[in-house]
């Protein structure tokens, strides 16, 4: 059985990220590459369910180091979160792929899996000194 691709992880990369990083949270290449690492394995394993709050314990270790960057990491997720759900009702209650298949816009899992390598390939890229 494939692994569930739930339907935040894009816009956790794409929206929530930089949302914490103009908040104020150091998120550098290491900490990019452990959240990469951490949701990876998390999938993997099926741990990650359609609602983003399952990763939010993990994402806040990962990313805070001080209660006040915990504080400040609790606002932006809560307020990205609360846009994110809202957007999904706005599109329909359809959050997760279990199968390629299932819907018939996807030819294959392999662009998911290939974009969410992308990140990663790119920090990697960027880390390799000419």
């Amino acid at each position: 059985m494939p692994a569930i691709v739930p339907d935040w992880l894009d816009p956790l990369r794409e929206q929530l990220l930089p949302a914490l990083l103009q908040a104020g949270l150091d998120i550098d290449t290491r900490t990019r590459l452990n959240i990469e690492a951490w949701l990876h394995a998390a999938q993997e394993r099926a741990l990650l369910s359609p609602d983003p709050i399952c990763a939010r314990g993990a994402l806040r270790a990962i990313v805070s180091k001080s209660a006040r960057e915990q504080q400040l990491f609790d606002q932006v997720f809560d307020a990205w979160r609360k846009r994110w759900d809202h957007a999904a009702e706005v599109l329909g209650e359809v959050k997760t792929l279990t199968k390629p298949e299932a819907t018939p816009n996807r030819a294959s899992a392999a662009p998911a899996a290939s974009r969410a390598r992308g990140p990663i390939r790119a920090l990697v890229a960027g880390l390799v000194v000419v």
